[in-house]
């Protein structure tokens, strides 16, 4: 049982990239021709939109976290929060050599 999985595992890969050459040639060839169906190119443009909508909206994001993260504010947060953690660290080992 296992020698026929192998071995459908084996020739299933040289044959799906067979497929899929074949598929990607008539799609070169159809693209050379201008046979581009109107309502696949009008499904791309909305998908092509959509995306640059999106990446659009991240990079405002990364720019509103970048300015959150540089303000001196958020730094001397980040550094109360440091210095407890550390004194809560130090807490805990004290609290460990103690009780060995």
């Amino acid at each position: 049982m296992t020698s026929v999985l192998i071995m459908s595992i084996i020739f299933s890969v040289p044959i799906v990239a067979i497929l899929s050459g074949t598929y990607i040639k008539s799609r070169k060839m159809a693209l050379d021709k201008g046979g581009v169906d109107k309502a696949e190119l009008e499904t791309l443009l909305r998908a092509l939109t959509k995306l640059n909508d999106e990446n659009r909206q991240l990079k405002q994001r990364v720019e509103n976290l970048e300015t959150i993260v540089a303000t001196p504010e958020y730094l001397e947060k980040v550094a109360e929060r440091e210095l407890s953690a550390a004194a809560e660290i130090e807490k805990l080992a004290k609290l460990l050599k103690k009780s060995s």
